[in-house]
This record gives structure tokens, sequence and C-alpha cells, in this order.
């Protein structure tokens, strides 16, 4: 059964605004509470427009106490053009200056990279009595198949369910048709928060479908508990 919450909006510049001050006042109350903010970021064109909101507000936001995760990458080197790390460099972390101890990719390039992963998340990130580490926050896309991090519909019945991180194979229908190491979806239920940010009727029609119960085979339907921003 849907039980998110949705946050609707006129045009995309109001809401990657509300959505970078959603961030921001959530950073600020957990880095008061017990000093640290634990932050994943998918890839992707979407959220370009919330790096550069988030990079107007940097003044306001501890940079040294954020640490910051990748929800998905393709497998591929980090200064390939289809790399999510090398878009965020590009579009967030040139601008951000965080700590470079503070930045955590995922090494998608290395025949291990999961493994490390894993052990980085771990070792970095407070774990829940299942042993799944708890960011405070996940920021989250929704593909036009209804996919979410790299979770495609085709494959969601085969994908382990005790698993942190999963390295899944190339999407069928989605480009870069590329292997992928994602957060599993027990790992992103697991966060504190989760918020979806959308945009386009296309996107908006399959969030129609989840909240009716026709959705239920889209992976972002599987996430609990999410704040939607949505144009």
């Amino acid at each position: 059964m849907y039980d998110g919450e949705i946050f609707n909006y006129k045009t995309s510049e109001s809401l990657f605004e509300a959505s970078a001050e959603y961030i921001l006042r959530y950073c600020q109350k957990a880095v008061a509470e017990k000093g640290v903010f634990y932050l994943a970021i998918s890839g992707g064109k979407t959220p370009d427009l919330l790096f550069a909101e988030l990079i107007k507000e940097k003044d306001s936001l501890p940079l040294d106490k954020i640490q910051l995760f990748w929800v998905d990458e393709r497998c591929v080197p980090p200064d390939s053009p289809e790399s999510n790390y090398g878009r965020a460099k590009k579009g967030l972390l040139q601008n951000f200056l965080l700590p470079k101890s503070n930045i955590h990719r995922i090494k998608a390039e290395e025949s291990d990279g999961e493994l490390s992963y894993i052990e980085d998340l771990k070792k970095l990130v407070p774990l829940n009595k299942s042993g799944f580490p708890v960011f405070d926050l996940v920021v989250l896309g929704v593909g036009p198949d209804g996919h979410t991090a790299s979770i495609f519909p085709e494959k969601l019945g085969l994908l382990p369910e005790d698993k942190v991180v999963l390295r899944v194979p190339p999407p069928e229908i989605v480009s870069p048709k590329l292997q992928r190491i994602t957060l599993s979806l027990e790992t992103i239920n697991a966060a504190k928060k989760k918020i979806f940010i959308i945009t386009g009727s296309e996107k908006a029609e399959l969030l129609d479908k989840i909240k009716n119960g026709q959705g239920n085979h889209f992976p972002a339907s599987k996430v609990t508990q999410a704040k939607w921003f949505v144009c």
C-alpha cells in the first residue's frame, strides 16, 4: 500500500528550490543533534538542478559534517561521461568544496567494487539491527520504466533481499545499457528519510499508478515512507 507524501509544484524552479531547502534544513538538524549528516545521492540528469540550488546554499551547510555517498553507479571509470560520480563532480563537488575524506564514491570500474563499497558503508555509516547502513537521507529519481537507483523492473523479483549493495546486469530497456552497482531496496528503506525528485508528465503518471496500486511492479513503489517532490 502506498504510504508516501507528495508535494506538488507548478514549476521546476520552485520544485528544486523546495527540495534543496528540505535537504538544507534536515542536514542542519542532523548535525545539531549528532554532529554528522549521512547523505546518498542519485545520478542521471535530474539532480543537476538540485545541485545548482544546493550550491547557492553552501554557506548555510555544514560542509565538513556531510558524509557523501552515491545510490548507484555505472560500471565505468570515474572520468567517463556515463559516471554518476563524474557528473556530480562537475555539477556539485567542484563548487561544494567538501573535504575529500567526506566523499565516498562507488568504485564500480573495479571487479570487486560492490564489496569495497559494502566495506565502506559498514565502516562509515551506522548500522541498524539487521546490519544495514542507516543514511540520514537518500535522494532518488524515477526512470520512465519505474526504476529507481539501478533497480529495474525486469530484474526486481530476482534480486536477493539480504544484500546491502548489489551488482546488477545492464538494463534491458533504459540506456545506457551498462552493468551497475546499486544500493539495495533494503538499504534504501533503512534510511531515515527518502525523497524522490521527479519532473514531467510521464513520471507524474507513474506516480499516479503507484498511488492507485497499479504500479506495484515498479521498483520505485517499493520505497517506503518517501516524500515525493513533483512538478
